[in-house]
């Protein structure tokens, strides 16, 4: 089974690789995708495109917004980001286009592949309200997409829905760290009895 990271942040991808489930790195693996995005960008048609439109830096974060996508890359793959150094910034697009192009067609292929895949989503401080129908369209859009794939699911949240009844699986909660990794025994929960 190929475990596949969908975000919300590079959170999901290092637990993965810690727990020895990520086989390769994916396209989402080290950024973040807020929901629409991440509906948007997953049929892979944009990676002809990606970074030909530029980038914006917010005044605020250590960040930028690739413009095709909306995506946001940080500072493991761009040097410069924290003094917002476009001069450095621009000298890394090539290689950073390239190596996330790469990473897009590994991720397509996956899931089209018609094999068994977990997509994992931490949904980390999304209100509950809106975790129901945003892993709805997920898993609607990933069908739509992929219909020869055999999807499961692992979600996600800093919130306890532990008392929240979901139509469509649990709701595992990671509780919020002060730092990125997140906590190593919530993510262990979360994988036993799977692998």
């Amino acid at each position: 089974m190929h475990y596949v990271s969908l975000g919300h942040a590079c959170q999901v991808a290092h637990q993965l690789k810690r727990l020895g489930l990520a086989r390769e790195t994916m396209f989402y693996d080290w950024l973040v995708t807020q929901h629409e995005k991440l509906l948007k960008t997953l049929d892979f048609r944009f990676i002809n495109n990606l970074f030909q439109d530029g980038y914006t830096l917010p005044e605020n974060g250590n960040y930028l917004i690739e413009c095709s996508t909306g995506l946001s890359f940080y500072p493991h793959d761009f040097r410069g980001l924290a003094e917002k150094n476009r001069e450095l910034i621009d000298s890394q697009i090539e290689s950073v286009r390239s190596k996330y192009v790469r990473r897009a067609e590994r991720t397509y292929d996956v899931l089209n592949s018609g094999v068994e895949v977990c997509v994992v989503r931490h949904f980390f401080a999304e209100p509950l309200a809106a975790v129901q129908s945003q892993r709805d369209e997920i898993i609607h859009r990933l069908g739509e997409l992929y219909p020869s794939t055999q999807f499961t699911y692992l979600w996600g949240s800093e919130f306890d829905a532990a008392g929240v009844d979901f139509a469509s699986g649990k709701i595992h909660h990671l509780p919020k760290t002060p730092v990125w990794q997140g906590d190593d025994t919530a993510w262990n929960r979360m994988v036993d009895g799977i692998v």
